[in-house]
């Protein structure tokens, strides 16, 4: 594969881009509405999603810009690691971060392909992690025509 300018080593000089972070309040009809909308019980703890549903998501709407060189995308898949739960009335914040960024060629119906990876990480106040989440984005080239 050539690294012309967006090429596989400029995108790998992203790695290390942060946001700034962001603050956030767990309000409680926020996680009323978040518990039904992912089907969980009432109950006293709040689901430990909450933070960070979707990390690619919550890391465009945090700032981070996405390197996709290519037309066609796929979702890589998503981790989470919880540290501490989330208290209602309480304040956080999140950051995103671009961890890795891997250049691939993929099979003849996807051709070459980017593959992107978030971090969202949520801490409360004092800085102490409550949270992690990874993202994978897959951007391809699709099959010659």
């Amino acid at each position: 594969m050539t690294d012309p300018a967006g090429g596989p080593a400029e995108l790998r000089g992203r790695v290390g881009r942060t946001t700034a972070w962001a603050p956030f309040t767990v309000a409680p009809g926020e996680v009323a509405d978040f518990r039904a909308a992912v089907g969980a019980e009432e109950e006293e703890s709040i689901p430990p999603t909450f933070f960070c549903p979707d990390p690619l998501v919550v890391a465009e709407a945090l700032g981070l810009s996405m390197p996709r060189p290519f037309p066609r995308r796929l979702d890589g898949g998503s981790s989470w690691e919880w540290v501490a739960p989330l208290a209602i009335g309480r304040r956080y914040r999140r950051r995103a971060a671009i961890v890795g960024i891997t250049a691939k060629q993929g099979s003849a119906a996807t051709g070459a392909m980017m593959l992107t990876t978030v971090e969202v990480t949520c801490a409360d106040e004092a800085g102490a992690t409550v949270g992690r989440c990874r993202g994978v984005s897959i951007s391809y080239q699709g099959p010659d025509r």
